[in-house]
């Protein structure tokens, strides 16, 4: 299968931290959907064929695929069981990990393989999707044949089924691919909603109440951005079409973790400031999910390194201390490269 070369832009603020940007491309290959009959579906939507997981519905991360193998087994042990046995095309484009960014990033885009079949196709969801609000929202624009929810303790059983492929590495991005998704939603929102939000031009989403990856020092941090003009908001306050509308009009945008995720309606060539967490253990690697995102959606991208309170703590759980006077001239040298 022929691989696309997709080169990544640096840093501007990269400074001395060549070694942490050193993977300037990486490579994708175009994705398929998979119809295939007599499969079984975990909760969580790990795929199986013959007790053996089905390549390309999850992702080919060597240290996890035993993992979900391992988590997927024990489920169809554990789990009841249903049987959907009719001649009617399901459709599954959920897997083990949901947040906003997950779904986003790689549940819309395995709908979108099969964007244009939709009609002929039942999706199928656990029923706790049934009450997730962005969801619910992304899922309008496209019409299916029907939407059914299964219970949240069953594995499905299925004999006929489309499984888009998923995105092997999670960093890893189609530019045309995020690009067509973005112009969808902002199409949508413009053209089937009411929706209307202007929260300004610079925007920093925070961390709020949320138990992992908190900004220990964050009333300063707001405190700070204030006096540059920024305004400091909560992105889970508001629904899923509510966020594309701001997010359009965001020039700055700063955060850690998946507030970010909020580029992907931004216009080309605003600018998105990461916040994360500086190496301090063997543990540690570098996360490269936020820069390569921004740069498949033409970005200009900056970062912060922050200390963290427990050093011991890896970069998904560890909370962090933003130092405000690096913050000071990392946002002064951001706003200084006018869009």
């Amino acid at each position: 299968m022929n691989k696309k070369e997709i080169l990544v832009n640096p840093p501007y603020n990269i400074g001395n931290d060549i070694c942490l940007f050193k993977r300037r491309k990486y490579y994708v290959s175009e994705l398929q959907t998979l119809y295939l009959k007599d499969v079984l579906v975990t909760n969580n939507g790990i795929c199986f064929k013959n007790s053996k997981i089905i390549p390309g519905s999850i992702q080919e991360y060597t240290d996890k695929t035993r993992i979900f193998e391992l988590t997927g087994l024990l489920q169809i042990k554990c789990n009841k069981l249903l049987t959907f046995n009719d001649n009617h095309q399901y459709l599954i484009i959920h897997h083990p990990w949901l947040n906003y960014y997950h779904w986003l990033t790689e549940s819309i885009p395995k709908l979108w393989l099969v964007k244009n079949e939709t009609r002929s196709m039942i999706l199928l969801l656990p029923h706790n999707y049934k009450n997730i609000l962005y969801v619910q929202e992304s899922l309008k624009p496209f019409k299916f044949k029907g939407i059914q929810y299964y219970p949240d303790n069953c594995n499905i059983h299925l004999a006929n089924v489309a499984i888009p492929q998923i995105k092997p590495i999670c960093c890893y991005y189609d530019p045309y691919l995020v690009n067509d998704i973005r112009d969808f939603y902002i199409d949508y929102v413009q053209r089937e909603t009411t929706v209307n939000i202007d929260l300004g031009n610079k925007i920093y989403i925070k961390r709020g109440d949320n138990p992992r990856r908190k900004i220990v020092n964050e009333e300063d941090v707001i405190n700070k951005l204030e006096s540059f003009g920024f305004t400091s908001i909560s992105a889970e306050k508001f629904s899923f079409y509510e966020q594309i509308s701001f997010s359009k009009r965001i020039k700055y945008l700063i955060s850690n973790g998946s507030g970010l995720t909020n580029m992907h309606f931004m216009n080309k060539q605003s600018t998105v400031m990461e916040l994360f967490k500086k190496k301090t253990n063997i543990n540690d690697f570098h996360d490269l999910v936020i820069w390569y995102l921004a740069s498949a959606l033409g970005l200009k991208y900056f970062y912060q390194q922050c200390r963290p309170v427990d050093k011991k703590m890896d970069m998904f759980r560890a909370d962090l201390f933003v130092d405000i006077k690096i913050l000071c001239e990392n946002v002064s040298r951001m706003l200084l490269n006018k869009v």
